[in-house]
């Protein structure tokens, strides 16, 4: 029985270290920092993003992170988020705005 179990150890440890792959391209390509949306059928991608993680909320309320995003830091659209620090779920976003200046 104890052989049995050694071979078994041995068995999901091989395993487990040949299913580990030293090449992790495909799971960072995917990895971008950008902000993708549809705005009037159109989609805009904000590749520069801020994150304020002592923002002032407007409301006074919650504690606030201003998330601000641009294309290639350009302000001829810029679209802002307020989200109430620590939450979680479909009540999280406060305050959202979009400005199309071009």
């Amino acid at each position: 029985m104890k052989k049995l179990l050694f071979n078994l150890f041995l068995l999901v440890s091989t395993l487990s270290l040949v299913s580990c792959s030293g090449n992790d391209d495909d799971v960072s390509s995917g990895n971008k920092n950008e902000l993708k949306v549809v705005i009037d059928g159109k989609e805009e991608v904000f590749n520069t993003i801020v994150v304020n993680k002592n923002a002032q909320n407007p409301f006074g309320t919650n504690e606030v992170v201003q998330l601000t995003a641009t294309i290639n830091s350009s302000t001829a659209k810029v679209i802002t988020f307020l989200l109430e620090k620590g939450a979680v779920g479909n009540n999280t976003l406060g305050v959202f705005t979009y400005t199309d200046n071009g």
